[in-house]
């Protein structure tokens, strides 16, 4: 009896921390940008020798941040709060999205807290970037209720996709940052079977690509479709 009650206990007290984790993730998020570490390095060797050529030179998205492949080594560029997931190359640079998500307890729906950032890093800057030193990144955009899963570029865009079915096209100046004001934006928002797309849960947009006159993406749906 004592077992089961306690176990009721446990189970309204978890409803009721669940209820208030987008608001912990808000409040975590303007703590550690309003001190500069949502991205947190320096730059540090994970595996000294994974065993490749040593001419690879490759990023790595992760849920914790942002690896590097170069020299035989394994390194970590930096720690981040979110999910890094797109990676693109654009006129010299590489931009990054970054992806805060935090449900209560409720999935997908509007008190999750969402957050999407797109930074950008120098080519030349992260090539040079030694094991102690920390990369010069630069936030490009900062969006709330938006999941930018991955991004694209092409012909001079940059193309993002929100998990939630926004594509986004953003224009890149010379000095490569993007156009907010005129990006052009469109909703994905019919299901595989041709009903409304009401709930992330039912598909989500997680990849983009582009062709010569064609916007290829991918979405998740329910019972493993594609």
């Amino acid at each position: 009896m004592i077992g089961s009650n306690l176990k009721k206990f446990l189970n309204i007290f978890r409803f009721g921390y669940r209820a208030y984790v987008p608001f912990f993730a808000e409040q975590k998020y303007r703590y550690l940008d309003h001190r500069n570490q949502l991205l947190q390095g320096p730059c540090s060797v994970l595996t000294e020798d994974l065993g490749l050529g040593r001419g690879l030179f490759c990023l790595i998205a992760t849920g914790t941040g942002l690896l590097l492949v170069r020299e035989g080594r394994l390194e970590k560029v930096f720690d981040s709060m979110g999910n890094i997931f797109g990676l693109t190359l654009l006129a010299g640079r590489i931009y990054i999205n970054h992806v805060i998500h935090a449900e209560g307890n409720y999935k997908n729906t509007e008190e999750s807290y969402r957050r999407s950032e797109i930074y950008s890093v120098s080519v030349e800057q992260l090539a040079n970037l030694a094991p102690g030193e920390h990369l010069e990144v630069r936030r490009e955009l900062s969006e709330t209720g938006v999941l930018y899963a991955y991004c694209n570029s092409h012909n001079g865009k940059l193309y993002s996709v929100d998990y939630l079915g926004q594509l986004s096209v953003f224009e890149v100046d010379q000095e490569g940052r993007i156009d907010h004001a005129g990006a052009r934006s469109c909703m994905i928002n019919r299901h595989l079977d041709g009903s409304p797309l009401h709930h992330y849960a039912y598909t989500h947009i997680n990849c983009v690509s582009v062709t010569s006159d064609k916007v290829i993406l991918g979405a998740h749906g329910r019972k493993a479709h594609t």
